[in-house]
């Protein structure tokens, strides 16, 4: 197994976890596990998750948005939270 990171940098985590993931795919029996492989898939996607800076049309986001309507004297007259990836 790789060393563990122990220094508060995301980049140095997101290092070791590419090794981790490699290791353990490397491995014959983790990914037939459906525990394992399902553990495996979420540290991929979280990993992924790291990458996305800035939100596209063909790029994904975790999170969500305000949307809000005022009138011109800027009272608020319909608010509705959406997920963040509605444009």
């Amino acid at each position: 197994m790789p060393s563990q990171n122990k220094e508060d940098s995301i980049e140095k985590e997101v290092g070791y976890c590419e090794k981790l993931v490699k290791i353990v795919e490397e491995m014959l029996v983790m990914p037939n596990l459906p525990t394992a492989k399902e553990k495996l898939n979420l540290l991929k996607e979280t990993m992924e998750d790291t990458k996305v800076e800035y939100k596209t049309k063909d790029t994904s986001f975790f999170g969500y948005k305000t949307h809000i309507a005022m009138t011109p004297e800027r009272k608020i007259c319909v608010a509705t939270v959406t997920s963040a990836d509605v444009m």
